[in-house]
This record gives structure tokens, sequence and C-alpha cells, in this order.
């Protein structure tokens, strides 16, 4: 449920991936990046600029 939180999170401007990860409740940014990473198969950023870019 975190993930898909911050998944939702990620998409807004004007919350950068460390206010995600706390946001979310994560202990620590590098922890978040490693749980999204095993969940989603890519980065936080990387998952933001592919979904913005297919967005516009």
């Amino acid at each position: 449920m975190r993930i898909a939180y911050a998944c939702k999170l990620l998409l807004m401007d004007d919350i950068n991936i460390s206010g995600v990860s706390t946001k979310c409740g994560f202990e620590s940014v590098s922890h978040f990046n490693k749980i999204f990473r095993d969940y989603k198969g890519v980065s936080p950023s990387a998952y933001k600029k592919t979904m913005l870019s297919n967005n516009y």
C-alpha cells in the first residue's frame, strides 16, 4: 500500500523523492529506493520520469 501511495505522490511536481519517502513512512530514502525498486523494477526517479513523459 505504501508503494501505491508513493506512485501517486511521485506524479506530483511539488514533492521530491525524499518527501515522498517521508510521507510514505520509510526510515530513509535509501530504504525507500530499495523497496520501490524491488516492487516496481525501476528506481523512483526513473518511474517519475517515465510516467510524467508518458502523460504529457
